[in-house]
Parts: structure tokens; C-alpha cells; sequence
């Protein structure tokens, strides 16, 4: 995201696309979803949708770029972690990448901010985010920002609504135009804390 903020002049995109992993270890997991759902609330951007394929651990254009750098890698010898990064950062600046690919680098991560507790201030759980039926797409959103077809095909009803209330819709698929489920997770008055299973 700071690559994106630096390389666009400052400023994000107000709607964000991301394909992860299908692995609940790594991504599929509680902790993700609320923190693009403290995304949203803060306005940070305007929807957050992530996408997530259909086998449990995918193997996309990035597991082979990992594995092709490890290999080139292995043959060069460093003293440091940075002369490490060094070598990597090499074979990034000269490898080949699909098109649209504007930043690659490397870099050595020391200390990260306790992200936990910032999550932690989201208090709402998911169920069934794993398993052989469960979704594999997450869009939050605004109720604002939602179009009727949406609201229509996931036969949404909702009373006491308001055009901010923060909603996650959910997709079976990751190319399914409409979402199955929609469900609201704040009101702007109130916070509704939710522990809720996704259909199946």
C-alpha cells in the first residue's frame, strides 16, 4: 500500500482489489477481514474486496517468481541480512513480470506495530471462511455505495437503514458478478457486534 500511496503522488485508490493465498494461515482468516473492515471505517477507502481462488494453497504468477528467485539466489553468498536483501533486490530489478507491474523491491522488515490490538478494536467474528463450501470473495462496503442489483439477488432486507452503514457482502466465487450474502456490520449510530456464520 505505501508503494501505491508513494507511486500515485500521495493518494490511494478509493477502491481496493486484492487476490490472496487461499489459506486460512496466512489470509483467509479473521484477522484480515477486520482489518480492511477498520479500513473502510475510517475511510481509508471507499470498498475493500478481497479474492481468494479456489484451492486451498494456489500457486499464481508470485509463488513463481518466489521459487525462481530462491533458485537464482542460492548460488550467491552474503554476510548480512542487508547484503541479502541486496542480492534479491538484484534479481528483482532485472527479472521479467506480467504487465501492470509497476513496483518491485525488497526490503529487510525489523519491527512491526502491535497490528493486533488495532485489529482487536473491531469487535466482530466470522464463521465458516474455510472449508469445501465456504465463499471466496469479501467486498466491504458503504450501504451507499451498494447498486439495487446487489441488494436484490442476495434478497437483502434491512430495517433502520442508512446509507453508512458498513456492509460485507459475500461472493461464492471470485467471478460471480453478485454476492449471495449481505450482511451489515456497523450503523453509524450504534455499533452492532456481530458473531455470524456465512450461508453455505
Amino acid at each position: 500500500m505505501s508503494e501505491c500511496y508513494d507511486y500515485f503522488g500521495g493518494k490511494l485508490p478509493r477502491n481496493y482489489f486484492i487476490v490472496l493465498d487461499n489459506t486460512c494461515a496466512c489470509n483467509k482468516n479473521q484477522l484480515l477481514l477486520k482489518w480492511f473492515v477498520k479500513l473502510i471505517c475510517m475511510d481509508v477507502f471507499a470498498t475493500a474486496t478481497l479474492l481468494f481462488p479456489i484451492k486451498g494453497h494456489t500457486h499464481g504468477p508470485l509463488d513463481g517468481i518466489g521459487g525462481h528467485c530462491v533458485t537464482r539466489c542460492s548460488h550467491k553468498t552474503f554476510d548480512s541480512a542487508n547484503e541479502l536483501t541486496d542480492v534479491y533486490q538484484d534479481f528483482l530489478s532485472r527479472a521479467s513480470f506480467e504487465e501492470g507491474t509497476f513496483a518491485k523491491s525488497c526490503w529487510k522488515h525489523d519491527e512491526s506495530p502491535d497490528w493486533n490490538a488495532w485489529i482487536a478494536e473491531i469487535p466482530l467474528n466470522f464463521a465458516n471462511l474455510t472449508g469445501p463450501l465456504a465463499p471466496h470473495g469479501f467486498r466491504i462496503l458503504r450501504r451507499k455505495d451498494m447498486t439495487q442489483a446487489d441488494l436484490d439477488h442476495a434478497k437483502y432486507r434491512c430495517a433502520n437503514q442508512s446509507p453508512d452503514d458498513i456492509i460485507l457482502a459475500v461472493f461464492e466465487y471470485m467471478s460471480d458478478p453478485l454476492p449471495y450474502q449481505v450482511v451489515r456490520l456497523f450503523s453509524p449510530s450504534a455499533l452492532i457486534i456481530c458473531i455470524f456464520s456465512l450461508l453455505q
